[in-house]
């Protein structure tokens, strides 16, 4: 997330969302969760020039599409190096 790269920091936001709901996320998980997922909706806002009102349920509803894809495709699979790698920054 440090290099500012919005696509780095959605795959951390839906890394650490998926991840949460397999586990309890530790503190800075949490933290980091929350961070990214305000830089995506604020980013997005902006782009779409709309309220983040708006543009958090969009947000929310991708998610859990993502997330439910990911648990019917592949329940037991273990999280990639690279996925490991970006919730550890």
């Amino acid at each position: 997330m440090k290099t500012g790269d919005i696509f780095h920091v959605a795959e951390v936001l839906k890394n650490l969302t998926y991840l949460s709901m397999r586990k309890p996320l530790s503190f800075r998980e949490k933290r980091m969760l929350e961070r990214a997922r305000y830089l995506v909706i604020s980013e997005l806002s902006t782009v779409c020039r709309k309220s983040e009102c708006v543009v958090e349920p969009l947000v929310d509803d991708a998610l859990r599409q993502s997330c439910s894809k990911h648990t019917l495709t592949a329940p037991s699979r273990p999280l990639s190096r690279s996925s490991r790698a970006a919730i550890a920054h």
